[in-house]
């Protein structure tokens, strides 16, 4: 279990852009938080044809193409395009393990055990394991500009345990989410993302999870890919970057989301619940047909892998500056 300690927001990194444009880096651009789908990630321009495609959870999208910029400009003068795709946890699985399977070589999930699921299959390379790369952190966030509301608007304190068992980072007592304030909650799909899933945790150890004022034991409300949430209701989106936008459009007060998602925004807008972090880990996947064979595109995503440095000093500094806990 990682350390609160590690825990502390650095200023996000964005600084390193500039210096890869000098570099001749090509990185995508807008919120890190669009919609399902890919970006293409060079070291040139004009770019190249992607050399190999990685797949990550949506809550790692903007984080993932931080990422694949920097590994690139260690690759000048050799000029390399990496295609960077996201999607909820379960909806990758099904494209890794459907039929044709979609060519990723490599898959970073928001979750421990769907990496670990796919181990010893041809899904992967030879050999491969499922390996912790973060630990995600949940948050309840709401958009200040839409609602007028701060942190400690969303969150009432001092709850009596008979009525919560959750704790948020900066609150002495257990909490609940504030009734009178957050009339329409957001979540990501359950089971299918991760973060949906400990949104349900928590809202569960809140005793709030499908109760008055957000259900009544029913089913949250289908959201899908985004939509207005009625009124002292609970929206579930098919993932969290469709949560985060409907956030952002004011179609719910506020919504459980990836700290990393909103690490730049401002800190008053957003409760953390460190308590509640998500094991997240990945692993090498196959797409020559052959596991007992590397290919090139594979080779690049096992290179990556290696530029990630598990576990160091660097890695975790890169993972807290970005809003993530330490490995």
């Amino acid at each position: 279990m990682m350390s609160n300690q590690n825990l502390k927001k650095e200023n996000p990194t964005k600084n390193f852009l500039p210096h890869l444009a000098a570099l001749g880096i090509a990185f995508a651009t807008g919120n890190c938080w669009a919609i399902a789908g890919c970006t293409n990630v060079s070291n040139a321009s004009p770019a190249p044809a992607a050399a190999t495609t990685i797949v990550v959870a949506s809550n790692f999208y903007g984080p993932a193409q931080d990422l694949v910029s920097s590994f690139l400009a260690t690759l000048l003068p050799t000029t390399k395009t990496i295609r960077v795709c996201h999607d909820s946890t379960a909806t990758i699985y099904g494209e890794i393990t459907g039929t044709p399977a979609y060519p990723y070589t490599l898959f970073l999930a928001a979750n421990a055990t769907t990496p670990t699921s796919l181990q010893g299959t041809s899904y992967v390379q030879s050999g491969a394991t499922a390996f912790r790369y973060a630990y995600g952190i949940p948050v309840l966030y709401t958009n200040s500009d839409i609602t007028g509301l701060t942190k400690d608007d969303l969150i009432e304190d001092g709850i009596s345990s008979l009525d919560s068992t959750a704790t948020a980072d900066g609150y002495a007592d257990y909490v609940r989410v504030n009734e009178s304030n957050v009339d329409s909650l957001g979540i990501g799909n359950v089971p299918g993302a991760p973060y949906g899933v400990a949104a349900r945790t928590i809202l569960t150890a809140m005793k709030q999870w499908l109760a008055s004022p957000y259900g009544s034991g029913t089913a949250p409300t289908n959201g899908g890919t985004g939509g207005a949430c009625t009124s002292g209701d609970l929206c579930m989106y098919n993932n969290i970057d469709y949560t985060l936008q409907a956030i952002e459009n004011g179609d719910v007060t506020a919504g459980f989301v990836s700290w990393g998602q909103v690490c730049a925004e401002n800190s008053n807008w957003y409760v953390t619940f460190s308590d509640y972090p998500l094991d997240q880990k990945g692993i090498l996947l196959n797409v020559d047909g052959n596991p007992a064979t590397t290919s090139a595109a594979e080779q690049l995503a096992a290179d990556l892998k290696t530029y990630m440095n598990l576990g160091s000093a660097g890695w975790n500094t890169w993972l807290n500056n970005r809003c993530y806990g330490s490995i």
